[in-house]
């Protein structure tokens, strides 16, 4: 058969125009009868012509099982989400104008193989122009940080092989100095709704709460200064730690954590300075505190618990850094006795007078 020999559809006989067939392994497909294929299907040129014809049949049949979907609440944060039966134990990805006219695929929760949360970190360094208009570093570098949000499934389906998609529809970028931002806040609700769809997934479909219904609520970590020791060949250098952490609130403690807000704020504050010097005692270069490695050093060692006291329960953490040069170091003789900040080598706590507020330790 010639280059440009006429070519039909071997699904529904139709003439394939130019530059309008779509190769099977067997035979041809229209460009009709491919819009017709699952979007999450890949491999279509290696597939037999029986294997497309089957999945066609049953995306047919999928019409039926997407117009009986009950619809809950989208897993998702922007145009794009995931929506579970949990009668049925069947879920869906897709967007919510794909419901009039987009078939989306109606899959089985028994089909996941597997489920998790990707978080994929850009880095860009900052820069400035001098007095001579160069564009130059600042000293230490700076950087800008962003986030995008991923979801990743591997499935046992006829032909869906996995899916992956996005939470967020844009990067979204860490706060700047003490102020929160709004990409903070979206940043820590996307990774709620991550560990919220990896949770579901995982049980199942059987629920779509945490436990004992325990509602979500946002904390914020802003202006928490550290200064960080001289590790790696690099000065000592002040670290300014803004984020959230995301926090569960028992719907008997809600008037207790709502009372108590600004205290649980000040705790996570200090649980955030707590864990930046612990990777200083351990001689963790600064510029290796990337927020995924302090988010899980955070929950190893607070989560779950840490701020019982507020109504609440620790469950994850967003702390971004901001690095400035530190400030010349007051000589330790004209820090007087009393007034000067140093830590309890007994219980780490900070402390301004002449014995420890958390043990009683008297001051070195």
């Amino acid at each position: 058969m010639g280059l440009f020999d006429k070519k039909f559809c071997d699904v529904c006989g139709e003439k394939i125009g130019f530059l309008g067939n779509r190769k099977l392994e067997d035979g041809n497909l229209c460009k009709s009868c491919s819009a017709k294929l699952s979007p999450w299907f890949t491999g279509r040129r290696h597939t037999a012509l029986a294997d497309i014809k089957t999945q066609l049949e049953d995306r047919e049949a999928n019409k039926a099982r997407a117009a009986d979907f009950k619809k809950a609440d989208k897993l998702g944060f922007d145009s794009r989400g995931m929506y579970i039966d949990g009668n049925k134990r069947v879920f869906a990805v897709c967007y919510e104008s794909d419901w009039n006219g987009g078939n989306p695929d109606i899959i089985p929760l028994s089909s996941v193989k597997s489920c998790r949360k990707k978080i994929e970190e850009h880095k860009k360094e900052r820069k400035y122009k001098d007095a001579n208009g160069n564009t130059v570093s600042y000293n230490p570098p700076v950087y800008d940080y962003s986030y995008d949000f991923y979801i990743e499934m591997e499935l046992e389906h006829p032909y869906i092989d996995d899916i992956r998609f996005k939470v967020n529809s844009m990067a979204l970028t860490r706060g700047n100095g003490s102020l929160l931002s709004q990409d903070d806040r979206k940043i820590a609700e996307c990774e709620r709704i991550c560990d919220l769809i990896t949770d579901t997934v995982s049980a199942g479909g059987r629920e779509e709460k945490k436990e004992e219904n325990s509602i979500p609520a946002a904390l914020a970590v802003s202006g928490v200064t550290v200064d960080y020791p001289a590790v790696g060949g690099m000065g000592q250098v002040r670290l300014e730690l803004n984020g959230t952490a995301t926090v569960l609130v028992r719907p008997d403690d809600v008037a207790l954590y709502q009372t108590n807000v600004k205290m649980a704020e000040l705790e996570v504050g200090k649980m955030a300075e707590n864990i930046v010097r612990k990777f200083a005692e351990e001689g963790v270069p600064v510029f290796e505190l990337t927020n995924e490695r302090i988010r899980e050093k955070f929950k190893a060692v607070y989560g779950g618990r840490g701020l019982a006291a507020y109504g609440a329960a620790l469950q994850d953490v967003n702390v971004f850094i901001r690095m400035s040069e530190a400030p010349a170091s007051v000589p330790a003789a004209e820090a007087p006795m009393g007034t000067a900040e140093w830590f309890c080598p007994a219980c780490g706590e900070k402390n301004s007078g002449n014995f420890c507020t958390g043990c009683g330790t008297r001051r070195p």
